[in-house]
């Protein structure tokens, strides 16, 4: 029963072999800086044109985006992984929430007024407050997605892109005042621990034919 789990999971290599690298790169960088050094390194350019870009760029990782996704894929004829999705997103959230709720994590514009750091990039109407900053959800939900249409291809190049555009959403989150790497890192593991198991499920699918003998329409394979 493990043969196959193994077979998918090599075919994915690239894509997680990749993830964890950033993993390792990020985790030795946070171990040598502080959370609001490593915020304010990570966000030492910023123009008009890149906060336009990264506004547009974090929308990919907001739920409405991946329900827009699964709904495209169901109109495809890929409800299996319609409902994959969806389910990924679910799960993903839940465990969003959950730890949003049970650690205290002031977001970097709280967290830098409290250490009177000054920064100057923080954005109105976007940069957001308050204490529920680990870990991102954007994060999560597109990297849920990024992981699940990752391990449907054999071709590692379209499995660096979508892990490519996933950390984009997730400095994305960076880079608009929302969110810390430690979030970010811990929003793509949420998102690919959800999207894995899912992928191997396989729901049972109803079709409909003609019985004889039967008053039953249908037969659930």
């Amino acid at each position: 029963m493990l043969l196959p789990v193994i077979q998918s999971l090599k075919k994915s290599a690239v894509y997680f072999i990749a993830w964890l690298v950033f993993c390792v790169i990020a985790l030795v960088y946070l171990s040598s800086h502080s959370t609001a050094r490593c915020f304010v390194q990570l966000n030492l350019f910023h123009t008009e044109w890149m906060d336009r870009l990264f506004i547009i760029i974090t929308f990919l990782g907001d739920g409405i985006f991946l329900l827009a996704v699964a709904l495209m894929l169901v109109m495809a004829r890929r409800q299996e992984l319609a409902i994959k999705l969806a389910a990924a997103f679910v799960v993903s959230g839940i465990l969003v929430q959950v730890l949003k709720n049970t650690i205290t994590a002031p977001r970097p514009k709280v967290l830098l007024q409290l250490l009177n750091q000054p920064y100057q990039y923080f954005i109105d109407g976007i940069t957001r407050i308050g204490n529920s900053s680990f870990p991102s959800g954007h994060t999560a939900t597109f990297f849920a997605l990024a992981t699940l249409l990752a391990m449907q291809t054999k071709n590692r190049y379209w499995q660096l892109f979508f892990l490519l555009m996933a950390l984009l959403v997730g400095y994305s989150r960076i880079y608009l005042g929302q969110h810390f790497l430690q979030d970010v890192l811990m929003g793509s593991f949420i998102g690919i621990c959800a999207a894995v198991p899912i992928h191997f499920f396989k729901p049972k699918k109803i079709t409909f034919r003609q019985q004889s003998n039967q008053n039953t329409p249908y037969a659930v394979q």
